[in-house]
């Protein structure tokens, strides 16, 4: 489990509105293949 910035960015970009973060973005308008491991929300 993630902790630490990363829990904080997951939480407040991907679980709260995933419209706000950038690897759903990358991944809905590119795909899934597109959107980079260290990428952060």
């Amino acid at each position: 489990m993630e902790s630490g910035l990363g829990a904080m960015y997951r939480k407040n970009y991907c679980e709260t509105d995933k419209t706000k973060c950038a690897r759903y973005l990358v991944a809905t308008s590119l795909g899934l293949q597109c959107v980079l491991t260290d990428l952060y929300p």
